[in-house]
């Protein structure tokens, strides 16, 4: 039978955080909610660009860097779609420049499996 791992109530919280609610103020710099509430506020809703990839997990306390094609960071997500192989890792994808998408895998697991995601900027 396979094992089932539960987050934790810190990283529930943590991930909570991260979505924020539909109550959430638009603020680029936000919640999920808010960085989509700002991005519609300024009359954007049309897709731009979608870059999608596949990358390997990093291990433990690695940090890996994307090269994607130019976006503006103000009016773009990430989404996570699938983990392949993924387990008991706690992985974050940041967009630190508007070439540069990093992976990071904050938890002591060390994952050998792929990771896709979706960077989608709006008008």
């Amino acid at each position: 039978m396979p094992e089932i791992h539960l987050p934790t109530k810190a990283l529930q919280n943590t991930i909570n955080a991260s979505i924020g609610s539909t109550e959430d103020v638009a603020d680029p710099n936000g919640s999920v909610h808010s960085k989509l509430k700002s991005i519609m506020a300024g009359g954007a809703g049309v897709i731009k660009s979608i870059q999608r990839g596949l990358v390997t997990a990093p291990t433990s306390g690695v940090t890996t860097n994307v090269t994607i094609s130019a976006i503006n960071l103000n009016k773009s997500i990430i989404i996570n779609t699938t983990a392949f192989g993924v387990t008991g890792a706690i992985i974050s994808f940041i967009l630190t420049s508007p070439t540069n998408l990093q992976v990071k895998n904050s938890s002591s697991s060390n994952p050998s499996g792929q990771i896709s995601w979706e960077v989608i900027e709006f008008e």
